[in-house]
């Protein structure tokens, strides 16, 4: 058994080749999709319905491969920051 899965693993290293020598899979742009209900949509389109989601509407059928798109997360850090930064 234990060798079967090392087996899988070696064979499964060819998935992660880049090409372009080292460094470049850190240098590599991804695209993020965005979409409403299927249907492909723009970042900003994304973030003005997300901002209009309530508990109501519970968000529908919105789908990102984005981690923050709207920089909600991003405006949180640099609030804590500013806060951690304050006198006491």
């Amino acid at each position: 058994m234990k060798r079967e899965f090392q087996e899988l693993n070696h064979s499964n290293m060819e998935y992660f080749k880049t090409a372009g020598g080292v460094g470049t899979p850190f240098a590599q742009v991804q695209s993020y999709t965005f979409k409403n209900n299927g249907k492909d949509i723009s970042q900003e389109e994304y973030c003005k319905i997300q901002s209009g989601i309530t508990n109501e509407t519970q968000g529908g059928g919105l789908q990102t491969t984005h981690p923050d798109p709207c920089g909600i997360k991003a405006r949180i850090n640099e609030e804590r920051k500013k806060n951690d930064e304050k006198p006491k």
